[in-house]
């Protein structure tokens, strides 16, 4: 069975997801403890959120983890990078984001090697991408 993405769960689940991350991100950026895992905790809260948001505005994300992508022209740019990088490889969508106003970002898996220390969190504009048929 497929795991259903925080877009699908019920209200109720992802409003108790999202107080729990943001809870989290909290106390990992309040200074009073020291949290190897703070960044993760913010990105967690990030992406609950834009999925409340989501709901609340009634948009639906335009890919889903799992589904394989390309880029429209051959090169993407990804989300707070100063370039733009040639990919013609096929890759994979990762989880994708809602940042409010129609815009959708997205992580990628395939291109960690584009992205500084081989992160595979980088996050990549979906309106890049089209789907492989």
């Amino acid at each position: 069975m497929v795991e259903k993405t925080v877009y699908e769960i019920e209200p109720e689940e992802l409003v108790k997801r999202f107080r729990t991350a943001a809870a989290r991100a909290g106390v990992s950026g309040s200074g009073l403890i020291i949290d190897s895992a703070a960044s993760y905790e913010f990105l967690e809260a990030s992406y609950l959120q834009g999925a409340v948001l989501a709901r609340i505005e009634g948009v639906q994300p335009p890919f889903s983890p799992g589904m394989l992508l390309k880029p429209k022209d051959g090169k993407v740019q990804g989300y707070g990078r100063p370039k733009s990088i040639e990919v013609e490889e096929v890759v994979t969508a990762g989880r994708v984001f809602y940042e409010g106003q129609g815009r959708w970002t997205m992580e990628l898996r395939g291109l960690e090697k584009f992205s500084e220390q081989g992160r595979s969190f980088d996050r990549y504009p979906c309106e890049q991408f089209i789907l492989v048929e």
